[in-house]
């Protein structure tokens, strides 16, 4: 088993090495970023499906940029559970967000199967496929020039098919994983007599963490997300959490764009937690006047566990 988790480990540093070696020509924001992303796994990963185990609901609100005219918001809602104890899962998720003019909405089904290394040693496997769904309306927008031929017409709405793949392992106290968020590269929002077009392109993850066990009942969280997307700067974000009792969560995450974040969370019961985070960016965008920074919120609800599975809090 422990030749198993040196291999797993050794190609996943290997994935990670080569996400952030990838030359890189522009900078860009395709995917909405979240910082509180390690609870909600599934928008990142197919294969997390039904891990957790029983019902888990999740629900993100982000707010980025707020105080400029515009910002960037974006809603997330996902579902997952499993089919069979610690085989098989499914989900769906829906990510909407809003940029100015662009409206972008993604739903997805996703399925899992999960093999059993040991009692608390599991690989999955997952697969997701579902729509894009984009909408561009320059009415929405200030024109300075009235007479541009490519703001006096609307874009119609364009849905897409996706795809996506990934694999994720995790035992009780650390975890790891890769995944392709789209590779069927959507083309969006391409019309001729506009000459306006936009890609999609397929963004690729690597995702690690460990939880580390104190005597007091504290548990510590490092992790990472590392992400590249074609023909952008790769992203990488680190952070940092702590479990206090069994119900209070604070952490810290630095993202390489770069960017600070400081996270609270708090579990009234072992049923829900609910989170908040904050980031404020170190680039010249953080100047501009009205930019106060951007805010998230979360809530999450982990429901109808199998009655007799130990319980052993993972913290993600």
């Amino acid at each position: 088993m422990r030749q198993i988790q040196r291999r797993i480990v050794s190609l996943l540093y290997s994935v990670c090495c080569f996400l952030l070696l990838v030359p890189n020509c522009s900078v860009g924001q395709q995917v909405p970023q979240f910082t509180q992303y390690m609870y909600d796994t599934m928008s990142i990963n197919p294969a997390y499906a039904g891990n957790p185990g029983g019902l888990n609901i999740f629900s993100m609100y982000r707010d980025q940029w707020a105080g400029l005219t515009g910002s960037l918001k974006s809603y997330v809602l996902s579902a997952n559970a499993e089919l069979v104890e610690d085989k098989m899962g499914i989900g769906l998720n829906v990510l909407h967000s809003d940029l100015n003019s662009l409206r972008e909405t993604f739903i997805n089904g996703n399925y899992a199967y999960i093999l059993n290394l040991s009692r608390y040693n599991h690989l999955s496997f997952g697969i997701r496929g579902g729509i894009a769904m984009y909408q561009n309306d320059f009415d929405d927008l200030l024109v300075k020039d009235l007479d541009d031929p490519q703001l006096n017409r609307n874009l119609r709405s364009e849905i897409r098919p996706s795809f996506g793949l990934g694999a994720y392992y995790h035992s009780n106290s650390w975890y790891a994983g890769i995944s392709a968020g789209n590779i069927l590269e959507n083309l969006a929002l391409d019309e001729a007599e506009t000459n306006f077009q936009s890609s999609r392109q397929i963004n690729f993850y690597a995702i690690a963490g460990y939880l580390f066990s104190f005597s007091d009942g504290t548990k510590m969280k490092p992790a990472v997300l590392a992400k590249i997307t074609e023909g952008q700067q790769y992203q990488l974000d680190l952070s940092l959490n702590f479990l206090l009792m069994e119900r209070f969560i604070i952490g810290a995450a630095y993202r390489l764009n770069p960017a600070f974040s400081a996270l609270v969370g708090f579990r009234p019961t072992d049923y829900m937690t609910i989170g908040v985070a904050y980031d404020r960016e170190l680039t010249k965008l953080a100047q501009v006047e009205g930019n106060v920074g951007n805010y998230e919120l979360f809530l999450r609800f982990n429901l109808f566990d199998y009655p007799n599975r130990e319980l052993i809090p993972r913290f993600f």
